[in-house]
This record gives C-alpha cells, sequence and structure tokens, in this order.
C-alpha cells in the first residue's frame, strides 16, 4: 500500500525533515527551490502578491492561509485547479508547520520570474505571458513590493 504524498509530507515536517538540505517535497523540489515558485503560485489564479502576504502570519485560522485567500477554497474543498494542485497542497502544509516563514521577498525572487518557474515546472519551456491575471504591473516585470 503506497503512502498518501501529503500523509508523508506531513509527517516529514513533523519529524523536522526539512532542515535536511537534501530532503524533497513530494513535487521533487527542494525546500529552497520551493520558495521560488511561492509569489508565482499564489499568484497563478490572479491575485496580487501584496495581497497574498496579507495576514501571512494568522496560521491559526483557515482564513489566513494565503491558499485560501487566493483561490477562494473552504477548509473541506479538496478541488483545486488542475497542475497546481499537488504544489498547493505542498504550500499548505509548509505554511502551517511555519516553514515559509518569512514569505519571499523582493531579493529573493520577483513575481515575474517566479511565474516563469512555475510554467517551466507545469509545462515545460514555456514562455512568459504577456500578462498576468489582475495584476498588469507584475506582467511588466515590477519586482515584489512586500512591507516590512
Amino acid at each position: 500500500m503506497s503512502i498518501d504524498p501529503t500523509d508523508r509530507l506531513i509527517k516529514d515536517l513533523s519529524d523536522g525533515r526539512p532542515h535536511d538540505p537534501d530532503w524533497r517535497l513530494p513535487t521533487g523540489f527542494t525546500l529552497s527551490e520551493f520558495r521560488l515558485l511561492i509569489p508565482g503560485l499564489l499568484t497563478f489564479g490572479g491575485a496580487k502578491y501584496e495581497e497574498m502576504l496579507a495576514g501571512w502570519e494568522q496560521k491559526t485560522t483557515w482564513d489566513g492561509c494565503p491558499m485560501n485567500r487566493g483561490y477562494g477554497l473552504s477548509e473541506t474543498d479538496n478541488e483545486m485547479p488542475p497542475r497546481i494542485d499537488r504544489l498547493m497542497w505542498d504550500f499548505i502544509a509548509l505554511f502551517d508547520f511555519g516553514y515559509l516563514d518569512p514569505p519571499p521577498t523582493e531579493g529573493e525572487i520577483t513575481v515575474a520570474e517566479s511565474r516563469k518557474l512555475l510554467l517551466e515546472h507545469l509545462y515545460g519551456a514555456s514562455p512568459e505571458p504577456e500578462s498576468a491575471p489582475g495584476d498588469e504591473r507584475q506582467a511588466a516585470g515590477a519586482s515584489l513590493v512586500v512591507d516590512g
């Protein structure tokens, strides 16, 4: 019997495995590689990255989860957008366990660069779309704007 990837991830997180530099998520990414996908993942549904960061520290409620705010999922909703559902589950688990703190900043990666990495992961080598849903500034290549 195989173990569900989310169950394995939660066990690894509980055991502190992400501190091992060779540890990989069920999607194959290391924690540092996954962090670079976060701005693209959070804005994939059209939300602005700055809006997704609002309430980042509220890990005790589903309302504080950026995936909930960005995609309007309920606590019991298992219907996530195709292709990114596994990445979303990884994000939710890492976020809940505090492994994504602090969120990626301008010094790490821009939203446009992160989206390009995400698209390459999802579709193979793919050009960056000319515009991103709901955020013309980011589509123009602007860097992240993060307070704090």
